[in-house]
């Protein structure tokens, strides 16, 4: 059978069943193409029951664009990992609402937690240019 279809399928009793982390990383695991991936996590995301474990699913997006690709899907500040964020990279578009609360989010917890936790900061302005951050 066709992965597409097997996706289509699946997002069509998406609403019937509950999962956790680890199901949702299972699951997708399945299979290959990063879009199906994709697909399965947005039609999913909701029906989580254990949000603060997301690592173990965001994992299986390959990559970074991936990842930015189901972050933006959602919504940032609804996949933002609010917990457990060690590790994570962030490309935030502050044009948007929910990518400055991420932001603010972010520093916040640089001025509770070891400012060394945020490494390499990079605020790229609308032209192209990149601030010294001085």
């Amino acid at each position: 059978c066709d992965p597409a279809v097997k996706v289509q399928a699946l997002k069509r009793q998406s609403d019937r069943f509950f999962l956790t982390s680890r199901q949702l990383r299972e699951l997708i695991g399945i299979f290959e193409s990063p879009v199906h991936r994709i697909e399965l996590c947005v039609a999913f995301f909701n029906r989580i029951m254990d949000p603060e474990n997301s690592k173990q699913y965001r994992g299986r997006l390959e990559t970074f664009a991936d990842l930015l690709t189901f972050s933006r899907r959602i919504g940032v500040a609804r996949s933002f990992p609010y917990i457990q964020m060690e590790f994570e990279q962030f490309h935030l578009n502050l044009n948007f609402h929910d990518e400055r609360v991420c932001m603010s989010t972010l520093l916040a917890i640089s001025t509770r937690e070891d400012p060394g936790y945020i490494r390499n900061p990079m605020y790229i302005l609308p032209d192209g240019t990149i601030d010294p951050l001085k």
